[in-house]
């Protein structure tokens, strides 16, 4: 906790003027939610459709705001580390960050081949089948 906090020292104006913006576009979406999908038949009168309408373009709105948090304090860390200095380590910066982007591969061992659901032997399986 000691060092995160010295290490946002530098940049604590500008950290705090991003919360405040990010915080209140959230709460500009929780008040359009209430007035316009918990209360909008009471308060301004809208169908049920628009309602949903409504309630749907909010939800994806929220999520893209929750992802739009996530990316700017990882980008607000990396501005932190900058400004002071300390090393980034951008090869492993760039594997996690390749590893969202890129497909999955799966290296089986010698001898496996690779089926749905995971990795098989190639010994032959034995099933006692009765013929009548």
């Amino acid at each position: 906790m000691k060092k995160g906090k010295m290490l946002a020292n530098g940049k604590k104006a500008v950290g705090m003027r991003i919360a405040v913006v990010l915080y209140g576009v959230l709460f500009g979406l929780i008040v359009v939610y209430q007035v316009f999908v918990e209360f909008g038949d009471e308060i301004s009168g809208l169908a049920m459709i628009w309602r949903v309408l409504i309630g749907i373009l909010c939800g994806i709105l929220l999520m893209m705001l929750f992802l739009l948090f996530i990316v700017t304090q990882t980008m607000l860390y990396l501005v932190c580390k900058s400004h002071h200095r300390e090393a980034i380590d951008k090869l492993s910066l760039s594997t996690f960050l390749s590893s969202y982007t890129a497909e999955t591969v799966v290296y089986p061992k010698p001898g496996e081949e690779i089926q749905l659901g995971g990795a098989q032997s190639n010994e032959p399986c034995a099933l006692n089948v009765v013929l009548d």
